[in-house]
């Protein structure tokens, strides 16, 4: 991004990022609507159901975080989100900009690299995102399975 002669973002780069944050949530949110329809149509399968894909899809609140509950954190087989090196996938959308239709594109690439944080061993993912073929974004996100298969993210 351009800075302005005072040092920050003119106001169509502020736009810009707002509507690459807001993108980027939208994409999550149809990520999560997805595993929850696939949760859906699984149910009735198993004995106790509702409960075993509850687990499998509940997160780490913080007055739940224990460390110790975190022995092989970087194996991340929970079923519903696993995760493995050199897994990788690309989202593909479009949004409305300005009367516009942009597209939209996120790609995330899990590595096999690991980073300690609060103690705990995590899988680095790193995501980038794309609005129409211009990389508008790269970070680094931070998953973690405790014992009971739940994830951490940070």
């Amino acid at each position: 991004m351009r800075a302005t002669s005072a040092g920050g973002l003119n106001g169509k780069e502020k736009m810009r990022l707002r509507r690459t944050h807001l993108a980027s949530i939208a994409l999550l949110l149809v990520f999560w609507a997805s595993a929850c329809a696939a949760t859906n149509s699984e149910s009735g399968t198993e004995k106790n159901s509702e409960r075993n894909q509850s687990e499998h899809l509940s997160t780490i609140g913080a007055k739940d975080f224990d460390p110790t509950n975190f022995d092989h954190s970087t194996t991340v087989d929970n079923k519903w989100f696993p995760l493995e090196p050199g897994d990788h996938s690309v989202f593909e959308g479009s949004a409305i900009d300005d009367g516009q239709r942009i597209s939209r594109r996120v790609v995330s690439t899990v590595t096999d690299l690991s980073k300690v944080i609060n103690g705990v061993n995590s899988m680095v993912v790193l995501e980038r995102d794309y609005t129409e073929g211009e990389l508008v974004e790269a970070e680094l996100a931070f998953f973690a399975q405790d014992l009971r298969q739940r994830l951490a993210h940070g």
